[in-house]
């Protein structure tokens, strides 16, 4: 089977992070009795924004991932890698854990660098960096000796 999942099927799901994608997955089915081993190819892009220079990024995807369906007649809780099924269960859907796969792939910090893009940020600016908050006075207050005191403590 295969599956394009775009900007329209994410928004189905109320809490995602995820606005605009162009992700092509191809799901291959196995049956071996009462078990359906599932592969999971993904490959795509996902839009997201510079944290640094906020211009649009496409964030590229590329996975293959496994899931084990079991149909029994006392289904368990389902894990990340096995979902039970009831035994007579004729409908599979999988955009729940297609949703998550493609979560998976999110940043945590997403710049332009780590996507093969030259960044528009300034020069100089990074963003986990703090702003340069000294005092540029000519006047500066004088520094306590006793701090320079301390300073000079050797903990080693």
């Amino acid at each position: 089977m295969h599956y394009r999942l775009d900007g329209d099927f994410f928004g189905l799901f109320e809490t995602s992070l995820i606005q605009k994608a162009a992700v092509e997955v191809e799901c291959v089915l196995n049956r071996l009795g009462n078990r359906l081993d599932c592969r999971v190819r993904s490959q795509g892009t996902i839009s997201l924004t510079c944290d640094r220079c906020l211009e649009g990024l496409d964030w590229p995807v590329q996975d293959d991932s496994a899931l084990v369906v079991q149909l029994t007649e006392n289904p368990a809780e389902s894990t990340d890698e096995i979902l039970y099924l009831p035994m007579g269960e004729t409908r599979l859907n999988l955009a729940q854990f297609f949703y998550e796969n493609i979560h998976l792939h999110l940043p945590m910090r997403a710049v332009c660098e780590d996507a093969s893009l030259p960044c528009q940020a300034p020069a100089g600016f990074d963003s986990h960096e703090q702003p340069n908050t000294a005092s540029t006075s000519t006047d500066e207050a004088p520094v306590d000796p006793r701090w320079e005191q301390l300073k000079q403590i050797n903990f080693s």
